[in-house]
Parts: structure tokens; sequence; C-alpha cells
């Protein structure tokens, strides 16, 4: 990415139409971009600094790359007026270096991660920040007017590396690059877009669909903190009930997870699910970690493995991920 990737603490920040920063070092947890924290016109409530995203067009796909500055913009006006709280102001800039373009994403920095706080706090403050984000962005989400198809208008990314909480406690939804918008009726779901209708169907559901939405929120807490996957379950189904959202819940429950859970025997519950169910995997996944049948390096390596992008998950793949969970769960030794 030209040479932005090389930069490090205490380097200075040049971009063509922006004051020059100094680099206070790199935030991770980024496929597409690169995250850096800089010296200057902060609003954190702690010091003076900002977050600078850079992203590069990928070859053949400039023109798609060209409109993202006003989609960031429209992303956050829409996130504003259905109440989820975002860092502000957020600035756009593009540019073409040495023939690459660029696009550089400008906001106050609103602290640490809520990821990084999850993976050390306490049981408390863990469920505190679950609950959290559940009020700053899920209820917002998932109660605004839905689409004809039953699809929100505005989608989300409910993981917990997308919120920040800032020195006043308060948590912020920072991912707004690629915006998760309708845009002349298909859905922008990544960047490049993904043209494998698999794919796509995938990416409606994790961020268009009251239930994609709210199990990949579940999946992610239980993916940092496996230990605590009941209490997790417990906030969700307690948090669908107190804003009514019954279908939601009874999906919840009926997962392959919970019915594995409940006693249903894992490889009748495994049968069925191929790439399409990737987050049942994942789920199902969590629960063995729970249950003390899978170690939390095995959880993430699943999770990993199973990551895509542009093109559905093979089968042979799926068939590693199913094989592997029911070896933990016949060699496994329960922990609980």
């Amino acid at each position: 990415m030209f040479n932005f990737a090389d930069l490090k603490k205490g380097d200075t920040f040049k971009f063509p139409g922006v004051q020059d920063h100094e680099v206070l070092g790199t935030i991770a947890g980024s496929y597409n971009r690169l995250v850096l924290r800089v010296k200057g016109n902060g609003h954190d409530g702690g010091g003076d600094s900002s977050v600078f995203k850079i992203a590069a067009a990928h070859e053949g796909h400039v023109d798609d790359f060209r409109g993202k500055c006003e989609e960031i913009h429209g992303y956050q006006q829409m996130l504003k007026v259905l109440g989820v709280r975002t860092p502000d102001p957020i600035t756009t800039h593009e540019t073409v270096m040495n023939g690459r373009h660029f696009l550089l994403e400008i906001s106050p920095f609103t602290g640490q991660t809520v990821h990084d706080v999850m993976t050390t706090a306490s049981e408390t403050e863990a469920l505190t920040l679950s609950q959290g984000m559940a009020d700053t962005a899920l209820r917002p989400i998932l109660s605004q007017e839905t689409r004809g198809d039953g699809n929100l208008r505005c989608g989300v990314d409910m993981i917990p590396r997308n919120f920040t909480r800032d020195g006043a406690g308060k948590l912020h939804y920072v991912d707004l690059w690629p915006p998760k918008l309708w845009l002349n009726g298909e859905p922008a779901l990544e960047y490049p877009e993904p043209v494998d209708s698999e794919v796509i169907d995938l990416g409606i559901f994790r961020h268009f669909t009251h239930f994609g939405v709210t199990q990949a929120f579940l999946v992610q807490l239980c993916r940092i903190r496996p230990d605590l996957r009941r209490k997790f379950q417990d906030l969700i189904d307690q948090f669908l009930g107190s804003i009514e959202m019954p279908t939601t819940r009874k999906q919840m429950l009926a997962s392959p997870a919970c019915r594995f859970q409940n006693g249903e025997p894992l490889d009748r519950v495994l049968a069925p699910l191929d790439s399409r169910e990737i987050y049942d995997l994942r789920e199902l996944a969590c629960e063995l970690t729970f249950q003390g049948r899978l170690i939390p390096s095995d959880l993430e390596q699943i999770f990993q493995d199973s990551h895509f992008q542009d093109t559905p998950l093979p089968g042979d793949l799926i068939d590693q991920i199913k094989e592997a969970l029911c070896a933990a769960n016949a060699t496994g030794e329960l922990t609980m």
C-alpha cells in the first residue's frame, strides 16, 4: 500500500491535501485497510489524536472505489438517524499516487477497541460491554423499518473490533467502510464487491437480516470469551425479549448449536450443514469450546480457516471443520 504500511511510531504521515501528522502507532483488525493512530485533532477526552484509515483501490475496481467517499458519509448519516453513535466528525479524501488510487478516512480517536478490552476483562465488565454494544448499535439496527423483502435497510457488522470505548465510557461504532447499504437496489457488502451468489447471500444474512446480525454478534462474543457463552446467550435472549422480537428469539434458540447444547447428537446436527451455514458451524465450535472439548486456540483456527472474502468455502474445508468438531466432541474432556 504505497509506503504507508512501512510507517512506524514517530514517522510522519503525508497525504496530498492533508496536514502532516506524527504516527503514534497502528491499530489492528482490518483486512482491507491500514489503520493508524496519529497525533493531532483528536476528541478522545484524554489526549489529542485521530484515526487514519487508508485503503488502496484494487486493480480492475478503480471505478467502484471512486464513489466510496460519498457512501461513507451517507452511511454515517443513516446510522445517525437510527441513533447509532459513531465517531464525529468524519472526513474523507481521495488521491492518486504513482498511478494508484487511495482513500483516506479521518475520524477522532474514540478509545481502545472493545475486542481488546474484552480479552482481559472481568466477567462483569465483559457482559457490561456486550450489553453496551447491543444498546449502541444492535437495538437501533434491529428496530428500523425493513425493506419489502424483509431485509434491513441499513446494515451493520456487529463484531467487538468495530466498537471502541472512549474515556467517558461511551461506546462508538467505528466501521463505516465498506458502507452496509443498499445502492441501486444491490447490497454494498465488501470492497471489491463479491459476485458469487452464495457469498452475496451470506453477506446479506450477516449484515442485513435480524437473525444473521444477532447470531453473528453472539458468535463473535463467544469467539473472544467462550467461557461466557451461556452468559452471552442469556444476555441476547433477554435483549431480544426487551425489544419484542419473538421470531428472532426463537431462531436463536433453535440454532444447531442450541440443539446440540440441548442434547441432540452432534453428527445429526452437523449432517445438513455446508458452506452456506458457516455461522452455524462457528457457533457449534464456540459451544464445544465452552464445554471444554475444544481448546481456544483451535477455536480461533476454525474462525481463521472459515474466513471467506469473495468465494464460498470449498466443500473439503467444510468437511475438515466438521471432522474437527466431531473429533473434539468424541475425545475432549469436559471442564464445566
